[in-house]
């Protein structure tokens, strides 16, 4: 077990470096590492040969040695798949290219009213370059690419379904996501689903659909994905009027975009989110039912041999059924769910135990929980930034700490397996039922208190309702609500009508389940959300030991005191900068957080990509949650364009704002907000905030030119980035200007006026470093000594412009971008000392290495 746990280590180790070591480098540590180790071993062993206790000292020594042994092993693995997992993105010099390529659709198709994603495996690419020559990219053959098309007009002509071989027209980018201080990895993210490059299919005639392969392919995932696709296409054909439509895809294909944002809140506050898609409990439970119907198999088939005279020797067969049909039941449940990384975990566990069973071994609870974690870090080596990973592992192994009394019973294996222990309930079902309860409640307790740290450091809270809603929830839909969806798929290729009744059941126990979970959310408990920062490694160790000693057995005094070991994570050490800065990392947008001790100010909230992504509530409300600050003092927008605005809708849904201000004022702002004009002014903490632009005039002449504009039916006169509010933060002789995207017209007037000092330190540079902004003047008067561009990558406005780059670079500014540096923060102390950190710097994993362009 300590030999397979060591490779598990080493393998995800590897994805938590920040650079990838050369391969001779590696092979050169490895291998004085195990030089080192084996002569280290037979020098120990020979000095301590006539030593009393020898035999411990031996044992102890060789299972230091399986345990290095087994990690340098895991390191050579996990090295091997990143170095594979770097190859297979896009080349950074065919970023951004038209290529065409041929191939299959895979996955489920996701439709929208303005698009449709889908995964695309690559047959042949062609790249055509300026002249219109193709030229073959063999690498990329066999990769996946994940595609989007957007309707045009709402032209709705586009019609893509899974298993269809298409030749597209196509753009392509390298892998890529926003990197901040705190938020979701989407390259990672894409990496570990094996995707090389995304892009949008171009609206062409040279798209072309060739056929669908759905009936063609037999032994290949292409089936798996043909028959997910049509399982969704029956539950939307015969379902699209449910309500829980989304909760029956869920637990149907682990396919959840359906389910509706109020459903998602009804789960989360009532802790049950995990019940509402294919987890590993779910695959227990097809596990045990497969295992049962194989056992009744093996009855019926013992009695024909006995009765009938057959030859004895097929009753060896009829032994391995129940074990192959329990197999057979969870490999095809795991692939309709997609193969997610909880039913990876319960699948592996699956497998070692019946290998076991038929090999007349009782494999110990442990050693399937490290096979296990071993199996997930051979599939997926980044699977230890997937939030699943933790909250499954976790679950199982405090379900395996709290019963490791049963490790006396044989049985202990089966009732773990099979989920809350219905094997043991169906085979001991003569017993008082009150024993099945009480283990029932003691392993919703033992994940209850688990999950306490996960719970808190990743979902930034728990739920006051999980323990008492599980109770209920889990009986609900692991004895009713599972069974009915398992039953209608067998009955779905022959009575149609009767899994429709099937699923009208299974339906309606959801349905029952949230009235239940909704009048239990009103009248309980909600989510309670803790904002604990960022703890430390030593307060995170600390409360894990207090987790493991409250989940001790009952012998052990005072459990109880492993509260006390959480209390540090609620005690971490906050920021004691006087001042910081954070332009975040939004694409082609601008979203800025200004924090003092005591206050805090948001100047623009980047774009809306999506009814399901906007960076307020995305990215900068997760980030304010971390940072402990959940009401914010003041909301700055500088204009009404949607790089700027559009998360403000998302971001007030997650954080209470006192003041908003914004640089112009229509229907679409929020019914408090209010002008910003020049000369407002505020202090906070030492540091003051006065805005500079606009002016009462500029805005009231702007104002009666767009009335008349509006009159006329004509466009704006006056256009909007000139609007634009402009800030000046000042602490002792530090100065930073947030310039929002006003032009070089409204830079001359400031200048002007004088209305900014000179040497500015820090300058957010007007309108993403466009070409109708910062110009000579206006520099040579700011001089700045830091100048951020809030850009995206290789954006098509080409922003930042190389003259104005040229320009800045003439002042020996320092100049950072968010496309290439992610996320700049600048941190401020009291003794006005200036640090930097850049968040592809800072928080750099291995994946991001070539990403500069």
């Amino acid at each position: 077990m300590i030999f397979i746990t060591a490779i598990a280590i080493g393998i995800l180790s590897i994805s938590l470096l920040s650079v990838l070591p050369s391969t001779n480098l590696l092979l050169v540590v490895i291998l004085a590492s195990l030089c080192t180790i084996f002569s280290g071993y037979f020098i120990v062993i020979s000095c301590l040969k006539n030593k009393a206790n020898y035999v411990s000292y031996y044992k102890f020594l060789q299972w230091l040695l399986w345990l290095v042994f087994g990690f340098l092993i895991g390191v050579c693995y996990g090295y091997i798949s990143a170095v594979s997992l770097i190859a297979k993105q896009l080349p950074i010099d065919l970023d951004n290219k038209v290529f065409m390529v041929d191939g299959l659709v895979t996955g489920i198709v996701k439709k929208s009213s303005s698009s449709v994603r889908f995964d695309f495996t690559i047959n042949d690419l062609l790249l055509i370059d300026d002249h219109e020559h193709l030229s073959i990219i063999d690498k990329q053959k066999d990769n996946k690419i994940r595609l989007s098309y957007y309707f045009h007009n709402k032209d709705h002509d586009f019609v893509v379904n899974t298993g269809d071989h298409w030749k597209f027209l196509v753009k392509l980018k390298r892998p890529r996501g926003f990197v901040n201080p705190i938020g979701f990895d989407y390259q990672g993210y894409l990496l570990s689903k094996n995707i090389s490059a995304t892009g949008y299919v171009k609206k062409s005639n040279k798209n072309k659909k060739l056929g669908n392969k759905c009936g063609v392919y037999f032994f290949n995932i292409i089936v798996v994905d043909c028959i997910r696709n049509k399982l969704n296409s029956f539950l939307e054909l015969h379902f699209s009027s449910s309500k829980v439509l989304g909760m029956l895809t869920g637990l149907l294909i682990g396919e959840r975009t359906e389910i509706t944002k109020a459903q998602w809140n009804i789960l989360k506050n009532t802790g049950t989110i995990h019940l509402l898609a294919i987890s590993g409990l779910h695959i227990g439970l097809a596990a045990a039912i497969g295992y049962w119907l194989g056992k009744f198999i093996q009855r019926c088939l013992q009695f024909i041999i006995y009765s009938f005279g057959c030859p004895l020797k097929y009753l060896g067969f009829c032994r391995l059924l129940p074990s192959i049909n329990s197999i057979l039941f969870a490999l095809v449940y795991s692939l309709l769910a997609g193969f997610s990384l909880p039913t990876q975990r319960s699948l592996i566990m699956i497998l070692a135990f019946h290998f076991g069973l038929l090999c007349y071994r009782n494999i110990r609870p442990w050693s399937l929980f490290a096979i296990a974690l071993l199996g997930v870090a051979l599939i997926d080596p980044l699977a230890i930034y997937s939030r699943g990973f933790w909250l499954s592992f976790i679950a199982v192994g405090s379900l395996i700490v709290v019963f490791n009394s049963y490790l006396i019973n044989d049985k202990f294996v089966n009732k773990n397996l099979y989920g809350n222990y219905f094997y043991y309930m169906f085979q001991n079902f003569k017993k008082s039922i009150i024993n099945f309860s009480k283990s029932f409640l003691k392993a919703q307790l033992a994940v209850f208190i688990g999950l306490l740290i996960p719970s808190i450091i990743l979902l930034k809270g728990i739920s006051g309702l999980s323990f008492l809603a599980n109770f209920i929830a889990i009986p609900l839909v692991t004895m009713i609500t599972v069974p009915l969806l398992l039953l209608s798929l067998l009955l779905i290729p022959m009575l149609t009508s009767a899994a429709i009744k099937t699923i009208e059941l299974a339906a309606n126990s959801i349905e029952f389940l949230l009235y239940i979970l909704q009048r239990m959310q009103a009248y309980g408990v909600n989510f309670w959300d803790f904002s604990i920062g960022d703890p430390s490694f030593l307060s995170i160790l600390t409360a894990g030991l207090g987790i493991v000693y409250l989940l001790m057995p009952k012998g052990i005094p005072l459990r109880s005191l492993g509260l006390v070991c959480l209390l540090p994570l609620f005690f971490s050490v906050t920021n004691n900068s006087l001042l910081k800065v954070t332009v975040f990392d939004v694409g082609q947008g601008t979203a800025v957080v200004v924090e003092t001790p005591d206050f805090e100010m948001i100047y623009d909230t980047g774009k809306k990509f999506s009814d399901s992504f906007n960076i307020g509530e995305h990215i900068l409300s997760p980030y304010l949650k971390d940072m402990k600050r959940k009401n914010i003092d003041q909301l700055i927008i500088s204009h009404n364009d949607l790089d700027h605005s559009g998360g403000v809708e998302g971001l007030l849904k997650q954080i209470s704002v006192k003041n908003i201000y914004v640089g112009e004022i229509d229907k679409n702002q929020p019914l408090n907000a209010k002008q910003c004009f020049a000369g407002q002014k505020w202090w906070w903490n030492n540091v003051s905030f006065t805005v500079v632009w606009p002016t009462r005039e500029f805005v009231k002449t702007a104002n009666i030119l767009r009335q008349k504009a509006e009159s006329l039916s004509t466009g704006v006169l006056t256009k909007s980035n000139n609007l634009s509010c402009v800030v000046l933060i000042q602490y002792q002789s530090t100065s930073i200007l947030l310039a929002g995207d006003i032009e070089s017209s409204v830079e001359r007037s400031i200048i002007k006026n004088q209305l900014v000092p000179h040497n500015i330190n820090i300058l957010l540079a007007p309108h993403h470093g466009s070409q109708t902004s910062s110009h000579k003047a206006w520099i040579d008067y700011l001089k700045p000594e830091y100048v951020v561009f809030s850009a995206g990558y290789k954006n098509s406005y080409g922003h930042p412009h190389r003259k104005v780059v040229a320009r800045y670079k003439r002042y020996n500014s320092i100049l950072l971008n968010t496309a290439t540096d992610g996320a700049i923060q600048f941190v401020i102390d009291a003794n006005n000392t200036l640090n930097t950190y850049q968040s592809r710097v800072v928080s750099r994993h291995y994946w991001h290495d070539g990403s500069k362009p």
